[in-house]
């Protein structure tokens, strides 16, 4: 029977088992947190010495060493390899990163030594698909010597390139904490694949001939498909064949090992990377389509790893692009990733903000490799546009291009390519199953979407309010937002949803979308305008809901930073009236016969005794006809500094919600006149407008004589006023 034996790289530790092919039951068993117990420790120099634990020993050499380091050897009875495991597991710690060569172990067998057996030896590797370093075994060749198993390892430096880029990673604690291993027993068999770049080693009856070779030309499809479409794989011509295992995956019993019974399979780099390896869940074989995709999905980290893309460990780009090309080998259009699925609402956090984002539920360290999976969604509706912008982003990443930028300037050759643009597009082609045909709208209607992250919110539109709902989001450069608007009560057939926004930063960088759902179905009402409305009447009476989409493109490095941004929701066809109580204050006059836009007094006066000031100074800018009371104000504080004056009072004044008041001009403050007993709380005294009167002089209304001139140094009543 031919064997496959792997160079090992020890960074600080190694796991050390011994396997042989039994006939035994399979075992599970729990695994404490922390089983690994110190059997020996010893401090070897350049005389060189012999641990000897009498459960497992090796000597090493004298002059292997220049100076003296303390070794030691942990063991856990634990059966943590199910069958076939005829040893306890043994970890080795405190080996130089410079050792180098042959290091023999003899392991003590603790069952029956009986067919073929090999020792497995775990070393710490980066998997690409788990964006974090796990252990993963490799098998040698072992003779039986009294009850001994008894095989030579090769020991090789880590490559310090390696350091750089990412593939080497010295967290000790992982060691401490121990590994989880989990190997099938049987006969040892190897199929290579038609191309001989795999060399797929499987374990009967765990896996047969012809799931080994399904899986070999499957990463073998996978290989040319990339080469086809320029990706550059003549770097791995010394790699061939790359090795391929299987073992049955288990969960996650112990702290820092990333896989569980519902994953497929990883592609891990050793820290010489010298020996790329791909390890597959024996529970999963059976699954065609499941290998085929995620044999494209593994395959593509090692793409990404001839350019170096995995360079950062949390670069979510790295599995949005591989969770995209997975489509690439499933035999239909109507493909949907199960890793997106999970996802899919990451994108909504952030193109960057979103990989650092963590849900309790999914565990710590992971938020990267879980944003890119809800990432794939961006990568293909771009793709779509042009398949090479694939090639480009990757492209990109090896010079070091920021993944947000990657991805925006990823169809810079398309005619008119807009990136932030796109970007907010596909929220909205999400949505519309325009992207996975498969998506469930569910994901976004249901009840977690709105509890489970940030920018969803649910409020509720009743046809007897008023006042607007408002809903208040901080939302992150390239993020968006999904506000559920729920409809209540009896509406009138004229009856349309009026929506406005105001924000901290340029409202140009804020789209939205309007769609309204029922059950399964949704459908998009309108999107582009920020006052988007439609007859509600109809929809409620169809028992719909409405979903407000709201897209910030805003995108400066490092693409992290929070905009405010206010919604009021309301309906628009309230028949407003004069005297009514509406936006923090009291109704009392309109611009026009619609009635539909006004002016709102506050209820209560905001002073009963300020100048206007600056006197002997003529600001001008200020006109005192209907309309100008706003632009007024601003034109006083921004060539008056003095403080306390009334314009000033009104611009600063937050009522009951609102921070948009001001000082009215003469013509408002007529009209505020005209209503003073509907609106109430004055008195017959003076109160000053925004409209000046030259150097000494500014405009007013004495509300028993009716003069509406006066010194500007003169204290008088101040009362704000607002727009609707």
């Amino acid at each position: 029977m031919k064997k496959i034996l792997f160079t090992l790289i020890f960074l600080m530790g190694m796991i050390i088992l011994v396997m042989v092919s039994c006939k035994k039951k399979e075992s599970s068993p729990d695994i404490p947190v922390d089983p690994w117990k110190v059997i020996i420790t010893k401090t070897v120099g350049s005389a060189g010495g012999t641990l000897d634990a009498g459960s497992i020993k090796f000597t090493l050499p004298a002059g292997i060493f220049t100076k003296d380091y303390s070794l030691s050897i942990y063991s856990t009875t634990q059966t943590i390899l199910g069958s076939g495991q005829i040893s306890p597991s043994f970890k080795i710690t405190g080996l130089p990163e410079e050792f180098e060569g042959i290091l023999p172990i003899s392991v003590k067998a603790t069952g029956a030594i009986e067919d073929e057996f090999y020792l497995a030896a775990g070393v710490l590797q980066f998997a690409r698909s788990y964006s974090d370093t796990v252990y993963a075994l490799s098998y040698f060749p072992a003779t039986d010597s009294a009850g001994y198993v008894q095989s030579a390892i090769k020991v090789v430096k880590p490559n310090k390139e390696v350091k750089k880029t990412g593939g080497y990673d010295p967290k000790l604690e992982y060691i401490s904490h121990g590994t989880v291993i989990i190997v099938v027993s049987g006969s040892e068999d190897y199929y290579d694949s038609s191309n001989f770049h795999f060399h797929v080693v499987y374990s009967k009856p765990g896996v047969t001939l012809a799931q080994a070779t399904m899986l070999g030309e499957a990463l073998e499809t996978s290989l040319v498909k990339y080469y086809s479409m320029g990706f550059d794989i003549s770097k791995l011509s010394t790699k061939y064949p790359i090795p391929v295992t299987f073992r049955q995956f288990q969960g996650s019993p112990i702290p820092f090992w990333g896989d569980n019974v519902n994953e497929y399979g990883s592609y891990t780099t050793s820290a010489l990377y010298l020996s790329p390896s791909y390890d597959f869940n024996v529970l999963k074989m059976s699954e065609i389509y499941g290998i085929s995709t995620i044999a494209g999905h593994e395959c593509f980290h090692m793409i990404q790893s001839l350019y170096n893309t995995g360079g950062e460990l949390k670069n979510w780009l790295t599995e949005a692009t591989a969770t995209y090309v997975e489509e690439l080998f499933y035999p239909s259009t109507d493909y949907l990733p199960n890793e997106f699925n999970s996802h899919m609402t990451r994108s909504f956090l952030g193109m960057e903000a979103g990989a650092t984002w963590s849900d309790p539920s999914e565990g710590v360290g992971h938020a990267s490799s879980f944003h890119g999976y809800g990432m794939a969604d961006v990568i293909k509706y771009i793709c779509n546009f042009d398949p090479g912008a694939l090639k480009k982003m990757i492209l990109d990443i090896d010079k070091d291009v920021h993944p947000v930028e990657a991805v925006l300037n990823a169809g810079s050759a398309i005619p008119g390519w807009n990136g932030p643009s796109v970007w907010a597009a596909s929220f909205n082609a999400l949505l519309m199953r325009q992207i996975y045909s498969k998506v469930s709208e569910r994901a976004f209607i249901a009840g977690n979407f709105y509890t489970e992250t940030p920018l969803g919110k649910t409020v509720t539109l009743d046809a007897s309010q008023t006042e607007p709902v408002k809903v208040s989001y901080s939302m992150p450069d390239l993020s968006a937002s999904l506000t559920r608007i729920n409809l209540a009560g009896v509406f009138d057939a004229s009856a349309e949803l009026k929506i406005s926004s105001q924000t901290t930063g340029d409202t140009s960088d804020l789209t939205y979308g309007l769609y309204y759902f029922i059950d399964r179905s949704m459908g998009l009402v309108l999107e582009g305008s920020p006052s988007c409305g439609t007859k509600l009447k109809d929809l409620k009476d169809a028992g719909y809901s409405i979903l407000l989409l709201t897209t910030n493109k805003r995108h400066y490095e490092p693409y992290t930073s929070t905009t405010k941004v206010d919604l009021n929701i309301e309906k628009n066809n309230t028949v407003f009236f004069i005297g009514q109580h509406y936006g923090g204050g009291i109704i009392f006059c309109f611009d026009d016969a619609t009635h539909q836009h006004g002016c709102i007094a506050a209820p209560n006066d905001q002073s009963s005794g300020a100048t206007w000031g600056c006197k002997e100074t003529e600001l001008g800018g200020t006109d005192p006809q209907y309309g100008f009371g706003q632009a007024n104000t601003l034109a006083i504080i921004n060539r008056c500094s003095e403080a306390g004056i009334a314009a000033r009072i009104c611009n600063d004044l937050v009522l009951n919600g609102y921070s948009d008041w001001y000082l009215p001009s003469l013509g408002e403050l007529i009209k505020m006149h005209e209503e003073k007993d509907v609106i109430g709380g004055f008195t017959d005294g003076r109160y000053w407008s925004s409209s000046e009167d030259g150097a000494y002089l500014a405009r007013g209304y004495d509300f028993t004589t009716d003069w509406t001139e006066f010194l500007k140094e003169y204290m008088m009543y101040v009362r704000a006023i607002r727009h609707f």
